[in-house]
């Protein structure tokens, strides 16, 4: 299997499984990241992101969304990507390939970002193939992000 990487995503520098959502004008734009120092992980032993990033893409017609984790002891970055519909002034995210569902909601500094029931992200392996990582526990249930820079989103 070789991943889904484009052009179109490796243009953006962002990742490979960013997909179109609805057409609808939706109520966050831009980029949130949340990077977890040493000293919460290690109060979190189980929490395996160590850094997460939310962007909406909004300069592709229809919108796209993505989300992008760094692992501890790992140096791939994963990624998820769907569909998101507004629902209320949150975002309710369907992840592609049954990656899961995620609600983002805006607050005074970012978004939150709450997993309904799990998320799954690829990496690229090696040898061509494609890694991926389920989360669905309480270690991984709620992300708080602030609004970052678009190149901070472009790693």
């Amino acid at each position: 299997m070789r991943s889904l990487c484009g052009a179109a995503f490796i243009a953006a520098s962002f990742g490979c499984v960013l997909v179109p959502a609805s057409a609808v004008a939706q109520p966050i734009t831009g980029c949130f990241v949340r990077v977890y120092d040493s000293n919460h992980l290690a109060k979190n032993p189980r929490q395996n992101i160590r850094r997460i990033q939310f962007q909406v893409l909004s300069e592709y017609d229809p919108v796209a969304y993505g989300i992008r984790v760094s692992l501890k002891n790992d140096r791939r970055l994963w990624d998820a990507g769907g569909g998101c519909e507004p629902e209320g002034s949150s975002l309710r995210c369907g992840l592609d390939d049954d990656s899961g569902r995620v609600r983002i909601t805006p607050t005074k500094d970012g978004v939150r970002l709450d997993v309904i029931d799990h998320m799954s992200f690829i990496a690229d392996k090696p040898d061509g193939d494609l890694d991926r990582k389920t989360f669905s526990d309480d270690a991984h249930r709620t992300f708080i992000m602030t609004r970052a820079k678009d190149s901070d989103c472009k790693q």
